[in-house]
């Protein structure tokens, strides 16, 4: 499921019936489908991390960067994105937006690219993100590693900063990236749990984003 960009992009609930319940689901936009002037719908290139540099996933656990693996990771990724000429600010609000959601599902099949028809590379839409880190029979990891860090409670702002220079970005636009992303999170928290919009949602969920947001900003 694709991540909205806006609040006008807003996913739309839905209630799918079955024999038993009512069961509540998101329905969104699929951002690698495009409808033509005459109302036919086109495919755009897209492909995820593990596509990319060519990693066979017959094995899902080859999804995940693991003990001393160099691949898949968020290095590869960012070179995809270098490698065209890209800029990786995306990418990097990415990672540090899944590090406050605490998603330990961030894997090579779980992050993707969209190449445009002018030839360019571009991070595609966020999808699959979701929070983990409240339940506690969690695997408190990261699939992907940061700074070569793969437990979540090891894993701080200077980690962060620190993935990020080693894609070539520069420590001062890690940082104001990072405060512009906990600033915006913790924003969107209070405007969304005033709102009914997710009554699935359990406070321990809430509480657990908020403490990691504080945590970082400290």
């Amino acid at each position: 499921m694709t991540a909205p960009t806006s609040r006008t992009q807003r996913p739309r609930y839905t209630t799918i019936r079955d024999s038993t319940e009512d069961l509540r689901g998101i329905a969104v936009r699929r951002y690698d489908r495009a409808v033509r002037p005459d109302g036919t719908v086109g495919r755009l290139h897209q492909e995820d991390l593990a596509q990319a540099i060519g990693l066979n996933t017959d094995n899902p656990a080859r999804k995940a960067q693991r003990g001393t693996a160099t691949m898949p990771s968020l290095r590869y990724a960012a070179q995809i994105l270098t490698d065209d000429g890209a800029v990786l600010d995306h990418l990097f609000r990415f990672v540090v937006l899944n590090h406050l959601l605490g998603n330990t599902d961030l894997h090579a099949k779980n992050l993707s690219f969209v190449h445009t028809r002018a030839g360019r590379t571009a991070l595609a839409p966020a999808y699959d993100i979701s929070m983990h880190l409240h339940s506690p029979t969690v695997r408190r990891e990261v699939a992907l590693q940061v700074n070569h860090k793969t437990a979540f409670d090891e894993i701080g702002w200077d980690d962060l900063l620190a993935e990020g220079q080693a894609w070539g970005m520069t420590g001062a636009r890690c940082e104001a990236l990072s405060a512009e992303m906990v600033s915006q999170l913790q924003a969107a928290l209070d405007a969304e749990q005033a709102t009914e919009d997710h009554p699935g949602v359990c406070a321990a969920a809430w509480q657990t984003v908020r403490e990691r947001a504080a945590a970082l900003t400290r």
